[in-house]
């Protein structure tokens, strides 16, 4: 009998236990949710009938749409899109898979970012016809202490809370979707022109002194000034830096094709030309400054070599690897004349840093000959200015002409009253005879 009511005690106990484990987990994690459908996919359509992706939310709206086999940006007059950039987040999406499921209410979704309109971001997909095969909403992500040897190194992004569209259903998913925002600019293929071993660059500029040419012999030559005088020494430091300033730039954002010359500044552009080694001419006009920006189309053009000339003492057994060298390269410069054409007619918005270094005046191209020329006079005058204060103290010598003070006094004028003696006044003359005492002692 002892034996059961012990069980059965234990029994009890055991129950309250995990009852008070149960409310106290749930009064300190009410939130969080129960792993019903981990592993499970969050959006269900077909990748392949995918054709338009909408993204929205409280700042802006960008639609990116398949045409043929490229896509685009609608939103910027069909520009090219960054084709990773659409397959990561579609493809990111499409096989999204749930960590966790999160039992919200209604009234709790604002507190996960889950509300239309705010700060939620919502992506719509539609297939040729405009019909929506998904959507869904990316709410709040998920912030993770860092544990790192070095001690608390604060918090970091581990995931998100999203929810299909009219759903209900709230789930937290591994992926934070940080390419999924809604601005264009971040949506377009950012290829730009890339100038290889430029030739020779020149500046017709619409303000004065912008207007100069540079040439080289080489890639490895000095860069020389066309039209240089014998008293313009050309800084090599100077225009060294431009050889490779567009060897690989880019562009903040693309302008609509119509836009007005006298808004972007084009109508009175300033022309840079580059010819290349390889045959390549780039001419980039160059508009107004627009936020830190400059408004700049660009025209490429290319004449290459069709065939090769072989060396004098050329051998036999290597004609065919320079031919086949020769074809490889000719077919990469056809290639990349036809990429960097297709950027022909639109105006691209580049950072004004990455053109300055070009448009500069033709005497920012000369050596600095006028601080040399300053410097030695500086030097002259400090050994002259120590000698100069030596015959100062030299001035003290008026002690000389101090000296007609004794022979001016009033005093030695004795003989003026000596004179007087002869006269009749005799008075003034005993007083003499004190002054002439030493000659008492004659008397003996």
């Amino acid at each position: 009998m002892k034996t059961k009511q012990l069980a059965i005690l234990l029994a009890i106990a055991a129950g309250l236990g995990g009852t008070v484990w149960v409310l106290q987990k749930g009064g300190q994690d009410s939130w969080q949710a129960t792993p019903v459908r981990a592993g499970g996919k969050v959006l269900d359509f077909s990748l392949n009938d995918v054709t338009s992706v909408v993204l929205q939310n409280s700042t802006g709206t960008v639609t990116v749409t398949r045409k043929g086999e490229n896509w685009v940006v609608e939103d910027r007059a069909d520009y090219p899109a960054n084709f990773e950039r659409v397959s990561t987040v579609l493809r990111g999406l499409w096989d999204l898979k749930v960590v966790q499921d999160v039992k919200v209410g209604a009234s709790q979704l604002a507190r996960f970012d889950l509300v239309e309109p705010g700060a939620a971001t919502r992506v719509d997909f539609k297939d040729k016809d405009g019909k929506q095969l998904a959507s869904v909403l990316l709410g709040k992500k998920f912030m993770k202490k860092s544990d790192g040897a070095l001690g608390d190194m604060g918090e970091f992004p581990a995931g998100r809370y999203v929810m299909p569209v009219g759903s209900g259903r709230v789930s937290l998913v591994s992926e934070t979707f940080e390419d999924a925002e809604p601005k264009a600019e971040s949506w377009i293929n950012r290829n730009f022109i890339r100038v290889e071993s430029p030739r020779s660059i020149a500046l017709q500029g619409s303000a004065a002194g912008q207007q100069w040419k540079i040439s080289r012999e080489s890639a490895s030559a000095d860069w020389k000034l066309e039209g240089a005088k014998d008293n313009e020494k050309m800084d090599q430091g100077k225009a060294s830096p431009l050889s490779g300033a567009l060897s690989s730039p880019s562009f903040v954002d693309v302008l609509a094709p119509d836009a007005k010359p006298a808004d972007t500044g084009l109508d009175q552009a300033s022309v840079l030309t580059l010819e290349t080694f390889d045959g390549f001419v780039y001419t980039l006009k160059v508009g107004k400054t627009a936020a830190e920006n400059l408004n700049v189309t660009v025209g490429v053009a290319g004449n290459f070599s069709k065939e090769r000339t072989p060396a004098a003492d050329e051998k036999l057994e290597d004609k065919t690897r320079l031919d086949d060298e020769f074809k490889a390269k000719l077919k990469r410069l056809e290639d990349k004349l036809v990429a960097e054409q297709k950027l022909e007619g639109r105006i691209f918005q580049v950072a004004k840093f990455v053109l300055d270094p070009f448009l500069k005046e033709r005497s920012g191209f000369f050596a600095e000959a006028k601080a040399e020329a300053t410097t030695p006079p500086v030097e002259v005058p400090k050994p002259a200015a120590k000698p100069a204060p030596k015959p100062a103290p030299k001035p003290v010598k008026p002690e000389a002409e101090s000296a007609p003070k004794p022979a001016g006094e009033p005093k030695p004028a004795a003989p003026k009253p000596a004179a007087d003696s002869a006269g009749t006044k005799p008075a003034p003359a005993k007083p003499v005879k004190p002054a002439e005492a030493p000659a008492a002692p004659a008397k003996p």
